[in-house]
């Protein structure tokens, strides 16, 4: 998984201390994303600020962006896919601090065919368990919460550094004006023996977020899979009862 933040790209020949800055001040100029997560942040730190919408691949982005007569003065976009395309040099500021990327954002998956045995095993060599785990429980949070790219779900997630088998993630729902957003985290050590009657064998992982793993007799990485689930299902409770289905309801209703 490549780095999963999102970044500032300031407009070429735009030069800021801080770049930063540019999200509070109302007069520095329109701000291009197409993310819903990303424009609802956005406008919880600065209710005021330009924003427009802006397609197209990387390069096509970029260039309407360093568009001289363009309307744009700085993009918000994955640095996993900056950092891919080899445009780290145009990364200005990430966005690290209180700020929640897309579920599974800079992690690289393989499709294969349902029930491909054959294939998974070939595939095996080149899983990143670590990337699986995260991987899990935000899509099992996401899942949860019945959301998906046309709604602002975020989400973050860390490890500690003493201890690599403790997994924390943070999930935040947002309306679209970003005025109203329910927010909170948890911490599951994935080696714990965990008991959640909503999250089984059955249904972890093929059934529950489509991330198939060829690992199941490993009975460690079977404990370490599930608690991953359990713990992206209990976020999503957590919000849930903090009022995150009466925002994704209102949204779909708008």
């Amino acid at each position: 998984r490549e780095d999963p933040s999102d970044a500032i790209v300031l407009k070429s020949g735009l030069h800021l201390d801080k770049p930063l800055d540019i999200l509070f001040d109302t007069k520095a100029g329109t701000i291009g994303t197409s993310s819903l997560r990303r424009i609802a942040q956005l406008k919880q730190l600065n209710p005021e600020i330009k924003i427009q919408d802006v397609r197209g691949n990387l390069n096509t982005r970029l260039a309407k962006l360093d568009d001289k007569n363009g309307d744009y003065s700085a993009l918000i976009l994955a640095s996993a896919g900056l950092k891919r395309s080899d445009f780290n040099g145009r990364i200005s500021h990430q966005l690290r601090d209180n700020w929640y990327y897309a579920v599974g954002q800079g992690a690289l998956a393989i499709e294969t065919r349902v029930g491909d045995t054959f294939t998974l095993d070939l595939l095996k060599p080149l899983i990143d368990l670590k990337t699986t785990y995260e991987c899990l429980a935000e899509r099992t949070f996401m899942q949860q919460l019945e959301g998906g790219c046309s709604v602002p779900i975020g989400v973050h997630t860390s490890w500690n550094n003493d201890n690599q088998s403790l997994l924390t993630l943070e999930g935040i729902v947002l309306s679209l004006d970003g005025r109203t957003k329910v927010q909170n985290k948890m911490t599951i050590d994935l080696n714990e023996r965990l008991v959640n009657a909503n999250i089984d064998d059955s249904s972890c992982p093929f059934n529950y977020t489509d991330i198939a793993i060829n690992q199941m007799s490993d009975h460690i990485v079977v404990n370490k899979l599930r608690n991953s689930a359990i713990l992206g299902y209990e976020l999503a409770q957590s919000l849930t009862e903090l009022g995150a289905k009466r925002i994704l309801d209102a949204i779909k209703r708008q």
